[in-house]
């Protein structure tokens, strides 16, 4: 009797054990980028190590102060968390190569309903870790399993309404549609404005839970993160453009110094424009102190994911990694001698760039 197979589980083995070849094949690149992995991690734990008790404290003051909120905001990330991911998995199928092949429909619910598990078990033991230096800890860590179990329930239900929504109606992806001459300025406006689609504002709705309740002040905080929930929507959908046209544009004689500055202006004009909002808003509340410090990590910031996307364009799953890395070595110079964060971010963005130009 042959065996069943799943072509999506026997495609992940091969995935890896290409890869593990190719590790083997490449004895040197892959102990410098163990090395570099184990520096994370370490530079990580020890900053999270040095926080741990302040970031316990305040979450026990939270608990007690605001049990129901936290509740409801916990689960519906965790719903959303779930739902998403599912989303993602149909999308990414709907595009895979084996898409014409007669996969049936419970081979993937299966490994659908084994990816929200483990999901939902590596949630539990995050959440249980964390509960557990705090006071009741055996109450605490069994709500957080019962409301993870509850928005695995939840995110999956949503995940299948909204596929069937999606098979019956297509939602408009975007308020603004480009017209006339292409160029990489329309395609990164495009992409900005999908963000104030009602399908994208609709996920960023579960931000109004973090402004508290009372008079006008609360409105304008309210109005205060949509904002910056949509500003950096935009500017995720812009930067993901950059890797976009570089695998659409790769077999043009496109000089990689003509294509990054085609998609630096809009970004730089966004960050520009949140920058002098909040100046302005801080002005106006009177902190105008407070304001410095928060625009210059800001602008660093922001700066550093630009060149980390354009460094890593060509292989767009390495950006989250290296802008991570680039962000804790900030941190930690930060902690260690502040005075050398400002040559540490121009040393880094020289040499990202540099990459960028040459890649």
């Amino acid at each position: 009797m042959t065996a069943i197979i799943n072509p999506y589980r026997l495609e992940q083995r091969l995935h890896w054990r290409n890869r593990m070849a190719h590790w083997r094949a490449q004895p040197g690149e892959s102990v410098f980028h163990a090395l570099a992995w184990a520096v994370l991690c370490v530079v990580a734990v020890a900053l999270l190590w040095q926080s741990w008790p302040r970031l316990l404290e305040g979450l026990e003051l939270a608990i007690m102060r605001w049990p129901s909120a936290l509740l409801l905001v916990a689960v519906l990330i965790l719903t959303q968390w779930q739902a998403l991911a599912l989303q993602a998995q149909r999308q990414r199928w709907a595009r895979h190569w084996l898409i014409a092949q007669p996969i049936a429909e419970s081979r993937r619910r299966r490994v659908l309903i084994e990816q929200a598990l483990i999901r939902a078990g590596l949630q539990m033991l995050a959440g249980g870790v964390v509960l557990a230096g705090t006071r009741a800890a055996v109450p605490n860590v069994s709500i957080w399993i019962g409301l993870v179990l509850l928005a695995t329930v939840l995110g999956w239900q949503g995940a299948r309404r909204s596929a069937r929504k999606r098979a019956t109606a297509m939602p408009r992806a975007t308020v603004w549609l480009a017209s006339g001459r292409g160029s990489l300025s329309r395609w990164q406006i495009s992409a900005a404005m999908a963000s104030l689609a009602p399908r994208s504002m609709s996920r960023l709705l579960w931000l109004l839970l973090l402004v508290p309740t009372g008079d006008w002040t609360a409105f304008m905080f309210a109005a205060v993160v949509l904002a910056l929930g949509i500003a950096v929507a935009a500017w995720s959908r812009m930067l993901a453009v950059l890797p976009a046209a570089q695998a659409w544009l790769t077999p043009q004689p496109l000089p990689p110094r003509r294509l990054l500055q085609s998609c630096v202006l809009l970004p730089l004009m966004l960050l520009l424009s949140v920058a002098a909002a909040l100046m302005a808003l801080f002005t106006a509340l009177g902190s105008a102190r407070l304001c410095l410090p928060i625009l210059a990590a800001l602008l660093l910031l922001a700066t550093l994911h630009w060149a980390c996307t354009a460094a890593e364009r060509r292989r767009p799953r390495r950006i989250g990694l290296l802008f991570t890395t680039q962000v804790l070595v900030l941190a930690a110079m930060a902690q260690a001698v502040a005075l050398l964060v400002l040559p540490l971010w121009i040393a880094q963005m020289l040499w990202l760039l540099k990459r960028a130009v040459r890649t």
